[in-house]
């Protein structure tokens, strides 16, 4: 699965926090702001310096393409259940007559 920003598109090996690209995608996607006195990044409620952010951010990207992957192969088990329920019924239908 890529992720597209813009015109550029973050392959799985580009989807990494060593890529400069990504970590700026990270950035003005999930917009964290930054507090001068403490100098530490707000996000969600909670503080986190630079790196902690980035793999916070990171980790809740992985999680989002994750939950896709799963609720596709959960809509398509749902698909493979109703075709077979509806080819069993109609199997039994013929059937009966």
């Amino acid at each position: 699965m890529d992720i597209k920003v813009g015109n550029k598109k973050f392959t799985r090996k580009e989807r990494r926090l060593e890529n400069i690209e990504y970590k700026k995608y990270l950035y003005e996607k999930y917009k964290p702001t930054f507090s001068s006195s403490s100098l530490c990044f707000s996000f969600r409620g909670e503080q986190y310096q630079l790196n902690e952010l980035l793999m916070k951010m990171h980790g809740i990207e992985q999680e989002k393409i994750y939950l896709d992957y799963y609720v596709t192969a959960f809509f398509i088990f749902l698909l493979c259940i109703g075709y077979w329920g509806v080819t069993t019924l109609d199997a039994y239908v013929l059937s009966v007559k």
